[in-house]
């Protein structure tokens, strides 16, 4: 009888040794078999809570909700940025919006991006026509800058009355368009730039000068028929002269005013060959305030074509010089 009592207290003790290797659920309920059974309950609960609640926590969520604010520091969105717009789009050609300014009703168009997206604030650059045009003459390819822009950028284009523009009253007409826009539209407040033709680059000038808390670049084809402004804070400024344009104009008139008040070294610039063009940086200009200057071979335009070419080479200059902003 004692010899089966041992041989049974040996067998419970294998049996308790086999459950201890496996399944560690093991809670020891071995209870009272020799705790000493190296109960190595090495609960080692290896239960590897190495859950790894690393859980990588790197939800790799990579904040990179990259909403493509194009965000360098200083951008400053609009107040439109998340609404719905409200203000005419049009591809196609004039689907004008009104604005009542100084008792009076002033038109212009617009033209969004593709992709419009109002959580991004865009560039807006505001095209201006030459003497006796209108908005109709700028949208919808905004002097060929839409296609290049790459869904970056709202272009605007408002029309003087009976077609001319005037330094004061215009004046006043865009900062009621900068003003209904940025409320509508989801605008990068420091990328508001301004390209003009003829009479209507003349008056980019003075909204360059006079605004230059609103104007980030300024862009003048053949300008005239608007006072040069008598000074100005320093403004990135493009312009552009044919060889055969009105006299007296030329780079003296035209850009070398610019460069001065931006604080470049001003010489005489190469001129554009037989049927050609050439375009130059002024020397010695802020890295924030560069002045450009290109000479055709051409008249009155600002959409000129080198000898044998049917397309113009402007707006890829143009904005070659625009998207560094």
């Amino acid at each position: 009888m004692t010899k089966r009592l041992v041989f049974l207290a040996i067998s419970i003790w294998f049996c308790g040794a086999c459950s201890d290797g496996g399944e560690l659920n093991d809670a020891g309920s071995n209870s009272t078999v020799d705790t000493d059974t190296d109960t190595d309950t090495d609960t080692d609960t290896d239960t590897d809570t190495d859950t790894d609640t690393d859980t990588d926590t790197d939800t790799d969520t990579d904040t990179d909700t990259d909403t493509d604010t194009d965000t360098g520091s200083d951008v400053q969105p609009s107040a439109g940025c998340g609404k719905t717009p409200t203000l005419k789009s049009s591809s196609s050609g004039p689907d004008q919006n009104t604005l009542s300014v100084a008792g009076a009703n002033r038109e212009f168009i617009l033209r969004l991006p593709d992709n419009y997206d109002n959580t991004h604030p865009h560039r807006l650059i505001i095209g201006l026509h030459g003497a006796g045009g209108s908005d109709a003459e700028i949208g919808p390819s905004y002097f060929g800058l839409f296609d290049l822009a790459n869904d970056s950028t709202i272009f605007v284009a408002p029309s003087a009355v009976g077609g001319f523009w005037n330094a004061e009253s215009d004046t006043a007409f865009v900062d009621g368009i900068l003003e209904a826009v940025e409320a509508d539209l989801c605008i990068d407040t420091t990328r508001i730039m301004a390209e003009g033709f003829s009479q209507g680059a003349a008056m980019a000038r003075v909204l360059g000068c006079s605004r230059p808390e609103k104007f980030r670049a300024v862009i003048g084809h053949s300008a005239g028929g608007v006072d040069m402004p008598s000074t100005c804070e320093p403004v990135p400024y493009f312009g552009s002269l044919g060889l055969s344009d009105i006299m007296p104009n030329s780079q003296e008139t035209q850009t070398d005013p610019f460069a001065q008040w931006n604080g470049c070294t001003i010489t005489a610039l190469p001129t554009a060959p037989g049927g050609g063009h050439v375009c130059t940086d002024y020397s010695g200009c802020p890295a924030d305030a560069p002045v450009r200057w290109c000479s055709y071979d051409g008249g009155h335009t600002p959409s000129p074509s080198d000898s044998g070419q049917f397309s113009s080479w402007m707006p890829e200059e143009v904005w070659s010089f625009v998207s560094q902003f």
